[in-house]
């Protein structure tokens, strides 16, 4: 599951820093196929549903603290209308994730890929997904705040030491 995350951040990356054409060698229809399967074995439409629903508190705690005064109802209206934008997105990405995974293996890699999301271990992984997912995302958001804030202040006083000014 880290590398379907860590993959899945990695075609984000790559959606919202160059084209895909401009960046992808040529892919065979037969490649794109292995990797669609392999999206569909890996559970990937259901792992992204999952890190929505793990980062949607976040989002909504983020919106109470920018926004107090915002009324209950209107933040209830703001969620059911973010995770429904953000479902509405999930079969897109997932096109572009297998032009990702197919870019990187050769269609028998996808294919011994997906037989392993397939298999009994890869399916007991599958189903703890979720579970994981939402023990890991409070835990991961608390370390990227500590770790961004010490990241900062140590990369400033840095910047200070040579004579710069931010």
């Amino acid at each position: 599951m880290q590398r379907v995350l860590t993959a899945t951040a990695a075609a984000l990356f790559v959606l919202a820093t160059a084209s895909a054409s401009a960046q992808t060698p040529v892919q065979t229809d037969p490649q794109i196929a292995a990797a669609m399967d392999f999206v569909q074995a890996s559970n990937a439409k259901q792992n992204v549903m999952t890190l929505i629903d793990a980062m949607q508190p976040l989002v909504i705690a983020r919106l109470r603290r920018e926004r107090p005064d915002a009324s209950d109802a209107a933040i209830s209206a703001f969620q059911k209308a973010f995770r429904a934008e953000m479902l509405a997105s999930v079969d897109g990405y997932l096109i572009v994730a297998a032009r990702v995974y197919a870019t990187h293996f050769s269609v028998s890699e996808l294919n011994a890929m997906s037989v392993f999301w397939r298999s009994d271990v890869g399916q007991k992984y599958l189903a703890a997904v979720p579970d994981i997912t939402k023990e890991v995302m409070p835990v991961a958001q608390a370390w990227g705040a500590a770790a961004a804030a010490k990241a900062v202040k140590t990369a400033t006083e840095r910047v200070k030491q040579r004579g710069l000014t931010l």
